[in-house]
């Protein structure tokens, strides 16, 4: 039998956006993600971080056929982990950015 193996941490969701620097200014300013290019790379992706797990941002392609919903691959949602302190600066962060926002059980 195969050993099993131990995921480290969620490293980065991949999402596909029409303009990637809105998107990055978003998670720049909304969340504090930092930004992390690599030249060789090209223009994309564009790696916003928190520690060591972010988002990928991808140019969106209008070209691409829509994927059923049916094939389960919709996303609705990833999170980031922070402790109680921090939670409470970035609800206090967004009431001043007037961004709205609500919680769910």
């Amino acid at each position: 039998m195969t050993e099993e193996f131990q995921i480290g941490f969620l490293d980065h969701v991949a999402i596909r956006v029409k303009d990637i620097e809105v998107s990055a200014k978003w998670y720049e300013d909304v969340l504090g993600l930092k930004r992390y290019r690599l030249k060789e790379w090209g223009p994309f992706p564009v790696f916003l971080l928190a520690g060591r797990s972010g988002v990928a941002i991808f140019p969106a392609d209008g070209s691409d056929p829509e994927i059923p919903i049916s094939k389960n691959v919709r996303i609705d949602h990833f999170a980031f982990n922070v402790n109680k302190e921090n939670f409470k600066l970035a609800r206090k962060r967004y009431e001043e950015m007037g961004i709205e926002y609500r919680f769910e059980d």
